[in-house]
């Protein structure tokens, strides 16, 4: 809801080879800039360490210690809210 966003890593798609990690933070609780993975093709019953990184200057995603994306510019930090981390 308004005001409670934060950050988001999560799976984009149904199909196991079409899946994409999204990673989105937002700078005002409300709006979100995203980011996708781009070059990793997932493999069902395969584990994968997938990291969502901001460093004020910029987003990006790691797959396996890989970068996994293009970097998207985000330079206004990360919403401090107070909503429950969920998994």
């Amino acid at each position: 809801s308004a005001g409670t966003l934060q950050y988001q890593l999560s799976i984009l798609g149904t199909a196991v080879n079409q899946f994409k990690i999204v990673f989105a933070v937002s700078a005002d609780g409300t709006n979100a800039v995203g980011l996708y993975s781009t070059g990793t093709t997932y493999a069902a019953g395969t584990w994968y360490h997938v990291a969502g990184v901001s460093n004020d200057t910029d987003m990006r995603i790691y797959v396996n210690g890989a970068l996994d994306c293009t970097p998207e510019a985000h330079t206004a930090g990360i919403y401090n809210g107070t909503a429950d981390f969920a998994i």
